[in-house]
């Protein structure tokens, strides 16, 4: 993890449980069940809550609430990669923040291993997680 990265994701997990306090885990860089032999740790993983707090298997994509992955130099391959693997998994909800271009990529409605729906969220506007549409998050808030 780049320097860069370390504070943003402390912010932004600080940020993300703060607003959804009681209602999710975070699962920040921990292996995730994708498909079979594949095991990522993105960045953020907000996980549907449980009493166990997952502790008897670990997560896979149906427990997943919202997956995002911070780029700083690795958009393309976060895209085009990771993008397609999630979307395969079924994963519904996830994001890449584009440190660069200051904005947050939002890919939903995965099919055939893809996402059929995807949106560039600047700065300046808000999104929510598909998960917890009632809490909207700055773009701005999320980027610092």
């Amino acid at each position: 993890m780049s320097s860069t990265w370390s504070p943003l994701l402390a912010r932004l997990s600080h940020l993300l449980i703060e607003r959804l306090h009681g209602r999710i885990i975070l699962w920040p860089q921990n292996p995730l069940v994708i498909v079979p032999d594949s095991e990522p740790e993105p960045d953020i993983v907000l996980l549907g809550y449980r009493d166990d707090f997952y502790r008897h298997a670990l997560p896979g994509p149906d427990d997943v609430a919202l997956l995002i992955e911070v780029a700083n130099t690795s958009l393309r391959y976060d895209r085009h990669v990771k993008g397609p693997l999630y979307a395969e998994a079924g994963v519904r909800d996830y994001w890449i923040v584009d440190l660069e271009g200051e904005a947050v990529e939002v890919s939903r409605q995965p099919q055939a291993g893809r996402f059929h729906h995807n949106v560039r969220v600047a700065r300046g506007d808000a999104l929510s997680p598909l998960a917890f549409r009632d809490t909207p998050l700055a773009v701005a808030d999320i980027l610092g």
